[in-house]
């Protein structure tokens, strides 16, 4: 779904998972497209921000809006 070769898709996702090679942004925007992450959801190192990344990135671009507001 990812647009990996079926063949080689568990050992190279084993090979991120393990950190022995770290995708580019092109195959993260791929992977977080399947898993419905954004690209920033896999580089930050806190879990909580990781967490309200992905939230935030399901909601419609008026209650975005609202949340920049917040923060602000």
């Amino acid at each position: 779904m990812a647009g990996l070769d079926p063949s080689g898709a568990s050992t190279r996702m084993n090979q991120y998972e393990r950190g022995k090679h770290v995708p580019n942004v092109a195959m993260l925007a791929q992977i977080g497209r399947v898993l419905s992450k954004p690209v920033a959801y896999f580089y930050t190192m806190d879990d909580r921000l990781a967490e309200f990344l992905a939230e935030y990135e399901k909601l419609p671009k008026s209650k975005k809006d609202k949340i920049l507001e917040i923060i602000r």
